[in-house]
């Protein structure tokens, strides 16, 4: 049998990136995160995303497919647009953690200041730089925040000033990145009907699941223009009813139609999001025929809320037969396809359960930051609090 390591090292020759004065995709990896890095962070489903039953060298391998295919999709996203780093809409920007770990007890402004300064070295205007306040929680060596570029221009920093790759590490926002630790747990339970009653320390048994999304800093105010609510709803509604354009960023998609050999190497999560874009894209029909894009368009509530960077959808029946599935089965398809989509879009930059306090009083929430992190601080309840104010149910 193939090993995974071989496996890996087909799929990685199958993806190619050369350019002059830039780094390709495999020489960047060498300056990214480790899994264990990230994780460190903040709360998402990354671990997950690449843990059982993969051992855990498998589990970073795999992980590092999936960042070598992110950085390659960002840039030939931004070739095929015929765009440039000047010219490139919103749509063309993506996210990166970035994180400069240069001197110890240096201030976060300084060391911002300074990656600033390293991507204009290498001709990249700081207009075409969105960053965040923060990324998770500045170390007396390390500060991160959270980075929109157009394409994957970070190849070109690297390849213009080597030296920065002594203190910068760039990570590119993986979907599995955007989605909170526990959406997936929350929305397996709504689907076998269950009540959510143990997946934080907040007093809840609410049967409904809320999602909340975060929208990407630079979205709603874009290029000195202000973006209004309805172009980013009808572009998220529209990519995810655009079945071909989340397979084709779809890395898990990818994986499991490309790669035959290694097919033997993944773990459930993967293979939920693939099975979940199997069955509502490939078995699911076209246009009208689709019953996952129909209950979009029926029965989805979208509440855009741009002054606080925040997008939340809730759907306005239960029922399975109301929405138009023939069965449970093609619902939770459908859901699990839903929340893998909008974690793939560019304008995404979190996807979060929004559980609400059903039994006790609840605190009164704090507005969030758009495109802000979830820290490891303060517990689960401090970290859903944080990612959305509005609280919908989906199910």
């Amino acid at each position: 049998m193939i090993t995974l390591r071989s496996a890996l090292a087909l799929f990685l020759s199958s993806l190619s990136l050369s350019r002059a004065a830039e780094l390709d995709s495999t020489q960047q990896l060498q300056y990214t995160l480790t899994m264990a890095e990230f994780d460190a962070l903040t709360f998402t489903d990354l671990l997950r995303e690449y843990g059982q039953p993969l051992a855990p060298q498998q589990g970073e391998e795999m992980f590092q497919t999936a960042t070598k295919f992110a950085l390659e999709l960002a840039d030939d996203k931004l070739e095929m647009s015929g765009k440039t780093y000047e010219t490139a809409g919103s749509d063309l920007y993506f996210s990166y953690v970035v994180c400069n770990s240069n001197g110890d007890n240096v201030s976060v402004k300084a060391r911002r200041d300074e990656l600033i300064s390293e991507i204009q070295k290498a001709g990249i205007s700081s207009t075409n730089v969105i960053m965040s306040t923060s990324y998770g929680s500045s170390s007396i060596d390390r500060s991160c925040w959270l980075v929109r570029v157009p394409g994957n221009a970070f190849a070109e920093v690297f390849g213009k000033n080597p030296d920065v790759a002594d203190f910068v590490e760039v990570q590119p926002l993986l979907p599995e990145m955007k989605i909170s630790q526990q959406t997936v747990d929350a929305a397996q339970l709504i689907l076998a009907g269950n009540k959510v009653t143990d997946l934080t320390d907040k007093a809840t048994d609410q049967d409904f699941l809320g999602l909340g999304l975060v929208i990407c800093d630079g979205v709603y105010q874009f290029d000195g223009q202000t973006v209004d609510d309805g172009v980013v709803t009808e572009k998220l509604i529209d990519f995810i009813k655009n079945g071909q354009m989340v397979k084709d960023m779809s890395f898990q998609y990818y994986y499991f139609t490309n790669l035959e050999e290694g097919s033997d190497y993944y773990s459930e999560r993967m293979k939920l999001w693939y099975d979940s874009i199997v069955e509502t894209v490939d078995n699911g029909g076209t246009g009208d025929n689709n019953n996952c894009y129909n209950a979009i368009d029926t029965h989805m509530i979208k509440a855009p809320d741009s002054e606080l960077g925040n997008f939340a959808v809730t759907f306005d029946t239960v029922d399975s037969i109301e929405l138009g599935f023939v069965s449970d089965d093609e619902r939770d398809s459908c859901i699990y396809y839903i929340i893998h989509a909008l974690a793939l879009h560019p304008y995404v930059c979190t996807v979060a359960p929004t559980l609400v306090n059903t039994i006790d009083p609840p605190p009164e929430p704090t507005p969030p930051t758009s495109g802000m992190a979830m820290t490891k601080v303060g517990g689960m309840s401090a970290l859903l609090l944080a990612v959305a104010t509005v609280a919908v149910s989906m199910l």
